[in-house]
């Protein structure tokens, strides 16, 4: 699977059992288990956020990662769903939805 080139500011979500690919986009979100936040992962290319309902947790490293990871260098941060809906409207997110 590969990911589209063009990338489309709003939330786009991809069924990676039905084959479809990942999106391109500046921000990966996964919401949290009970569904009142979101953790982000954002491009190294985008500027550091910050704001109302955005934490910052940490730059990825190899060490914190498995092996091999697309992720390095990338920062996550835990956001609000108030804040999740910003972001969407200023980036293009992607997130993988499970079936």
């Amino acid at each position: 699977m590969t990911a589209t080139t063009t990338p489309t500011v709003g939330l786009n979500c991809f069924h990676p059992e039905m084959g479809e690919a990942r999106p391109a986009s500046q921000i990966h979100a996964r919401l949290t288990h009970y569904g009142r936040h979101w953790f982000i992962r954002v491009a190294p290319e985008v500027a550091r956020l910050s704001g109302r309902g955005i934490e910052f947790e940490c730059v990825e490293t190899a060490a914190n990662l498995v092996p091999g990871s697309k992720y390095v260098g990338w920062s996550k941060y835990k956001v609000t769903e108030r804040a999740f809906k910003t972001l969407c409207a200023k980036f293009a997110v992607s997130s993988e939805m499970l079936l």
